[in-house]
């Protein structure tokens, strides 16, 4: 059912090498979000994504989005990716969309080629800071890897709109590119709050398990914490070789560590409505949609390294560690003071609602078009 029927509909285009909510990173589940706000507003919604995207497209279907599933590989899994490039290529000359959005960096170059010949928009939203960075690599050793990079820098800085997460992403953007962009923060639907906290409390590390997210100092959170009353547990896909046997060994150590394995969206967030504090170890990140998650079902968070431009501090929602032995302290003042970390939760809960209801976000993003 369309939300406005005096909306100025678009045709828009949304690419990605993954979409839906089974086994994605967070930057699909929020085109997910967005694609189903677009539709509801009235706009002609088609999603390009690889057939390895697990999802019903008769569901798709039923709301008013027009799935096309290449056959081919993501972006990911592709040995040389050209076979990926060719096929959205080919989709984007048949449905030619007035609108393409990415948040994808090495998708750009062909998106922009499609929007400059055709005169269509291109929108660029940011998934990561690391993506604001000029990284320098040596064209003597990886010629072709820095090449790509280049041109993905040019086609990000020549979009008609690039779209950042935090105030922070959007200094870098202007600081090291030249570019303007948007803030709009990452959107959620407000959910119905009904299940109770868990007891014993569970402690929840929430993410794919890459060696960026630092999944073996959640292992050691767990391990000179265990003598308190909670559960650690972690949750997320195994992606780069040696962080599962990290969490495993800890496992076989501590009887106080579960991991849950890959989850589904739905299941994630039923994790999450039952935990009460979400830790964050990652190196660095964007804008993690699990903060966002955690805070819209009253779950306060602690962040290692991460807090987006000192949300967690701002509107006191948990705490910024800085460094490890603060976060081993940090966890254990909240779970021994559960006055506070309610008061953290409601916090966090009435900042989410305000700042990012996916209907509004979703708004932000439509206003571009």
């Amino acid at each position: 059912m369309q939300e406005n029927e005096n909306v100025a509909k678009k045709k828009i285009g949304i690419i990605s090498g993954l979409f839906g909510t089974k086994y994605v990173g967070g930057a699909e589940i929020q085109l997910y979000y967005l694609s189903r706000q677009f539709a509801k507003m009235g706009h002609e919604v088609h999603v390009i994504t690889s057939n390895e995207s697990i999802i019903d497209k008769d569901e798709m279907c039923d709301i008013g989005i027009a799935l096309h599933l290449l056959n081919c590989k993501a972006l990911h899994t592709s040995k040389f990716k050209i076979d990926f490039y060719w096929n959205v290529w080919k989709k984007l000359i048949e449905l030619k969309p007035d609108v393409c959005l990415i948040r994808t960096a090495p998708l750009a170059p062909i998106v922009l080629l499609y929007t400059e010949i055709y005169k269509k928009k291109f929108i660029y939203s940011v998934t990561h800071d690391k993506d604001c960075l000029i990284r320098r690599v040596k064209w003597s050793r990886e010629f072709i890897k820095v090449l790509v990079r280049r041109l993905c820098q040019f086609a990000i800085k020549s979009a008609d709109i690039v779209v950042a997460q935090s105030v922070y992403q959007k200094e870098l953007l202007k600081k090291n590119f030249g570019v303007d962009s948007f803030v709009i923060r990452n959107g959620h639907y407000i959910p119905e709050l009904t299940s109770p906290k868990a007891d014993p409390p569970i402690v929840l590390w929430l993410a794919n398990l890459r060696k960026e997210k630092r999944i073996d100092l959640f292992v050691e959170l767990a391990q000179r914490l265990e003598g308190m009353k909670c559960l650690f547990v972690v949750a997320g896909k195994p992606m780069d070789d040696g962080c599962l046997e990290v969490l495993e060994e800890g496992i076989k150590k501590q009887e106080n560590l579960y991991y849950y394995g890959a989850l589904s969206v739905k299941q994630a967030l039923e994790l999450v409505n039952k935990s009460s504090l979400l830790v964050n170890t990652s190196d660095n990140e964007g804008f993690p949609n699990a903060f966002i998650e955690a805070w819209m079902r009253k779950t306060p968070t602690v962040g290692l390294n991460v807090d987006p431009d000192n949300l967690i501090k701002d509107y006191k929602m948990g705490f910024h560690s800085f460094n490890f032995e603060n976060l081993v302290r940090d966890v254990k003042y909240l779970l021994e003071n559960k006055s506070l970390l309610d008061e953290l939760g409601r916090n966090a809960y009435k900042y989410a609602i305000e700042q990012h209801d996916l209907s509004k976000i979703s708004k932000m993003y439509a206003d571009l078009f």
